[in-house]
């Protein structure tokens, strides 16, 4: 079992997990709106490069990266595929 995460880790996580449900919770009705005046392929490409840029951004902020094991990789890729695709 792991150690109990600080507080600060706690609250840090809650906002990115609020934060990340209130972002997602407006794109919709903007997409709406943008596909008025923007194809389907145009507007999904702009949404995925803002979305590689923002986590470039991240990794970058955040220091080294450690070394995954190669469990944790196929994890992470699975569920990053399926999720993509749902």
């Amino acid at each position: 079992m792991s150690a109990p995460a600080r507080p600060a880790a706690r609250s840090l996580a809650l906002a990115a997990i609020v934060g990340a449900n209130v972002v997602g919770g407006i794109s919709y009705p903007i997409q709406k709106i943008a596909l008025d005046g923007l194809p389907p392929a145009t507007l999904t490409w702009l949404r995925n490069l803002v979305a590689l840029v923002l986590l470039f951004w991240l990794v970058r902020r955040r220091g080294p990266l450690t070394r995954w094991a190669r469990a944790d990789t196929l994890r992470v890729l699975a569920l990053g595929t399926c999720a993509f695709a749902l």
